[in-house]
C-alpha cells in the first residue's frame, strides 16, 4: 500500500536484511537413496517445528522447494 500511494510510512529504522539470511548446507538435507516401499509400510507423524528444528526446515525448503527459503516475518 506504501509503495502504491495509498498510505504514508516512516522510514526504516534498519536496514532491510532479511534477504541475506540462508540457511546453511548440512549432510541432514542430502539427497539420499531412493527409497521402494509402499505408502503403506511407513507410519507417517506430524510434528511442529520448534525453534531447535527450524534451522533444519528452512534447510529442507531451500534445497528442495521451487521457491526456495525465504525468511518469516518476527513474531512480536
Amino acid at each position: 500500500m506504501h509503495r502504491d500511494g495509498h498510505i504514508l510510512l516512516p522510514p526504516p529504522t534498519k536496514p532491510a536484511n532479511n534477504h541475506l539470511k540462508r540457511p546453511k548446507p548440512t549432510l541432514f538435507t542430502a539427497p539420499q537413496p531412493e527409497v521402494i516401499k509402499n505408502a503403506g509400510a511407513y507410519a507417517l507423524t506430524v510434528e511442529r517445528a520448534e525453534r531447535e528444528t527450524s534451522a533444519l526446515w528452512n534447510e529442507y525448503i531451500d534445497r528442495y522447494h521451487y521457491l526456495g527459503y525465504t525468511p518469516c516475518p518476527a513474531h512480536r
